[in-house]
């Protein structure tokens, strides 16, 4: 059985359990990058980042997946997709959710074929809901349901659907 909401929830937003739950299927894959020429090892950065933000510290984890971010986007496509993923997830975290929605655009834009997209839709859905911007919610979450149907993003989609709906 499903617990009840807690009384504090307004009843327009998706509860925080959705962070949670999402985070458990959105693992930082194993990096494998050789290090630049330069002797600057991006790798080492990005790990920091996601050190940083598995310890909460996610002021931190947003500044160093910035630098990351600003020093080594598009070295390796997929180390990049996940650092503008993780970036948009601090902000969430941040409750800075007008910026979160604007990072996990960028990841979508940037790289289309990331297999970090439909959960950063997802997250946009979430972080409107918060806003209470429901419409722009419901509408994303349906995209990924359509879209990505048999991936996790999609059934925590349908589940978050259902309650915004009031189902």
């Amino acid at each position: 059985p499903t617990a009840a909401p807690a009384a504090t929830e307004v009843p327009t937003t998706v509860p925080a359990v959705t962070d949670a739950a999402a985070a458990a299927t959105e693992a930082a894959p194993a990096v494998t990058a050789a290090p630049p020429a330069s002797g600057e090892n991006p790798q080492a950065l990005y790990q920091e980042a996601q050190r940083s933000y598995s310890r909460d510290d996610y002021a931190t984890a947003l500044t160093q997946f910035d630098e990351y971010l600003s020093k080594h986007l598009n070295e390796d496509e997929n180390l990049s997709a996940n650092a503008q993923f993780w970036k948009a997830k601090c902000l969430m975290n941040m409750e800075r959710f007008a910026e979160s929605i604007q990072a996990f655009e960028g990841l979508r834009s940037n790289f289309p074929n990331s297999t970090k997209v439909p959960f950063a839709m997802h997250n946009q859905a979430v972080a409107h809901s918060r806003l209470g911007q429901t419409a722009q919610a419901q509408r994303l979450m349906e995209a990924v349901i359509e879209q990505y149907p048999i991936s996790p993003a999609a059934d925590q989609a349908r589940a978050d659907l259902q309650k915004l709906r009031g189902n």
